[in-house]
């Protein structure tokens, strides 16, 4: 997928997680990546710390994670006790809720 606004978008989401080492690409390059797929989460890593972190970076994490892989998502926000959509959004602030909502809307899928 190449598509330059969601790309902005996953990269304002990856800052507000806080957690360069939970994602791939990420550091002092990584507004110069020009591709989704070497920023993507690295979901294993996440799964182990994700109960280590307050509920709102865990939610937001499980959120990143989502689009990425729709399942392993779940399973986070399962995770953390975040299950539905409505769950996820109460969690989160309003930075994190515009990011949310820049990045759905445009997702195109990964």
């Amino acid at each position: 997928m190449n598509n330059p606004a969601f790309l902005e978008s996953w990269k304002k989401g990856i800052t507000l997680a806080d957690a360069d080492t939970l994602f791939y690409g990420t550091g002092q390059h990584m507004n110069m990546e020009s591709h989704i797929n070497k920023l993507q989460p690295k979901v294993a890593n996440i799964h182990k710390s994700i109960k280590n972190y307050p509920k709102s970076k865990a939610v937001w994490l499980a959120v990143m994670v989502g689009f990425f892989n729709p399942e392993e998502g779940d399973k986070l926000a399962k995770k953390v006790g975040a299950v539905g959509i409505g769950n996820l959004v109460l969690t989160l602030d309003n930075e994190h809720r515009h990011a949310f909502n820049n990045l759905v809307n445009h997702y195109q899928g990964w």
